[in-house]
C-alpha cells in the first residue's frame, strides 16, 4: 500500500506544481511521496512567508517538519535550526526556542559565519532573559556588539544596543538606558532600520520617565506604540503598552493604564498578546482596588505562561495572584502559591514585585524587611 500512496502523493504534487499550487501544499505531498530533496526548498519558502505574516507558530512547525530531511551540509542545518528557534521565540515560546538557537549558533560559529551567528545570538540573548537565564543574556549581547561593531552601522548592531539598553533598564540605570537607546536610534537611522528605531524609541521613553520626566517618557512611548502598529511590529507595540502601564501605575495613574487594553484591540490575537493583556489588566486593576479582576488576570497569565513555556510570565502570574489573595485577606493561600526565591530582575518585575513584598512586610510590621526590600529599587 505504501508505494501506491507515495505514487499518488507524487502525482498530486506534480499536478499542483503544474497548476501553480501553494508551496506548502506541494511540499506536504512531496514529503509524503518520499521526495524530500524537492520538498525542503518549498517548505523553506512557505515558512518564510508564514514569518512575514506573523504566523510564527506555523513557521516553526514547518521548520521542525523538515529537520529530519536535511542533508549533511552544516550551513543549511545551522540556518534552519536558527530560523526554527527565531520562529518559536516569535510565537512566545522562548523555552522551545533556546535549544534550537544554541545549536544553530554553535554551528554558525564553527563555520566562521560571524555576522550570521551575531544576528541569532541577539535572539538567543532575548530567550535567555525570558526563561530566567538573566546573567547569560548580557554576554550574548556584548559578544554580538563586539563582532558587529567593526563592520559599521547595521540593523543588527542597532539591535545589539537596544538589548544592552534593556540590560541597563534591568539595573534601573536611567542614564545608561537613554544613552544606549539614543545610540541605537542613531545607528538604526544610518542603517535605514525603521523597525529597530521604533524598538529603541520605546526604551528611550522608559529611560526618560525613570529620569524623572514621566510625561515626556509617556509621550515617547505613545509615539513608539503608534509607530510600532504602523510597521506591524506587534511585539514592540505590546512592550510599549506594558511599560506605559507600569509607569502610569507607579505614578498613581492606574485608571489611565486600563486604556492600554483598548489600544491593544488593534493587535492581532497571539499568545504574546494574551500574556501582555493579562499582565496589564492585573497591574492596572490592583491599585484601583479591583482585586478579584486582577486575580483572574494573573491566573490567566500564569496559565498561558505554562501552556507556551514562558517561565517569566508563570512567575509574574504567581506573584501577582499571591499579592491579590493577600489583599483579599486570604493570607494562607497567598503564602502557599508565592514562589519565594524565584525573583525576576526586569524593570517591571523589580519595581512591581518589590513593592508587593513591601506591602506584605508592612502588614506584618517587619520594618527591617521593608528597609531591605526598599533598597532594591531606591
Amino acid at each position: 500500500i505504501t508505494p501506491v500512496r507515495e505514487r499518488w502523493h507524487g502525482l498530486t504534487a506534480d499536478a499542483l506544481q503544474a497548476n501553480g499550487g501553494a508551496p506548502i501544499d506541494i511540499a506536504q505531498h512531496l514529503l509524503a511521496a518520499g521526495r524530500s530533496d524537492e520538498a525542503v526548498p518549498l517548505c523553506l519558502i512557505a515558512a518564510e512567508k508564514a514569518e512575514l505574516e506573523y504566523a510564527h507558530a506555523d513557521a516553526a512547525a514547518l521548520y521542525e517538519r523538515i529537520l529530519p530531511h536535511l542533508g549533511e551540509e552544516e550551513g543549511q542545518r545551522a540556518t534552519v535550526l536558527c530560523r526554527l528557534g527565531a520562529a518559536y521565540w516569535g510565537a512566545a515560546q522562548p523555552s522551545a526556542a533556546y535549544g534550537y538557537l544554541d545549536a544553530g549558533v554553535g554551528l554558525l560559529d564553527r563555520a566562521g559565519d560571524v555576522r550570521g551567528a551575531a544576528h541569532y545570538r541577539l535572539i538567543q540573548g532575548q530567550c535567555a532573559w525570558e526563561i530566567g537565564k538573566s546573567e547569560e543574556a548580557p554576554r550574548h549581547y556584548e559578544r554580538a556588539r563586539t563582532e558587529l561593531e567593526a563592520d559599521g552601522p547595521s540593523r543588527d548592531l542597532a539591535y545589539a544596543y537596544v538589548n544592552l539598553a534593556r540590560v541597563s533598564l534591568t539595573a534601573l540605570d536611567a542614564n545608561a538606558v537613554v544613552l544606549q537607546a539614543g545610540k541605537a536610534m542613531t545607528i538604526a537611522d544610518s542603517a535605514a532600520a525603521g523597525d529597530i528605531m521604533v524598538r529603541a524609541q520605546t526604551l528611550l521613553g522608559v529611560g526618560q520617565a525613570l529620569s524623572g520626566n514621566v510625561d515626556d517618557g509617556l509621550r515617547t512611548l505613545n509615539r513608539g506604540f503608534e509607530n510600532a502598529m504602523r510597521l506591524r511590529l506587534h511585539s514592540t507595540a505590546l512592550s510599549a503598552a506594558t511599560n506605559s502601564t507600569i509607569l502610569r501605575c507607579n505614578s498613581y495613574r492606574a485608571a489611565e493604564a486600563l486604556d492600554r487594553l483598548e489600544l491593544l484591540q488593534q493587535v492581532p490575537e497571539s499568545p504574546a498578546k494574551a500574556l501582555a493583556t493579562s499582565h496589564i489588566e492585573g497591574l492596572a486593576s490592583y491599585p484601583l482596588g479591583e482585586l478579584p479582576r486582577a486575580a483572574l488576570a494573573y491566573e490567566r497569565e500564569m496559565s498561558i505562561g505554562r501552556t507556551v513555556g514562558h517561565p517569566r510570565h508563570i512567575i509574574r502570574g504567581r506573584k501577582g495572584l499571591a499579592d491579590c489573595l493577600f489583599g483579599m485577606g486570604r493570607d494562607s493561600e497567598a503564602s502557599a502559591i508565592n514562589p519565594e526565591g524565584q525573583e525576576l530582575d526586569g524593570f517591571e518585575d523589580r519595581v512591581w514585585g518589590t513593592m508587593a513584598t513591601i506591602r506584605r512586610r508592612l502588614y506584618h510590621y517587619d520594618l527591617a524587611g521593608i528597609d531591605e526590600s526598599a533598597r532594591l529599587i531606591f
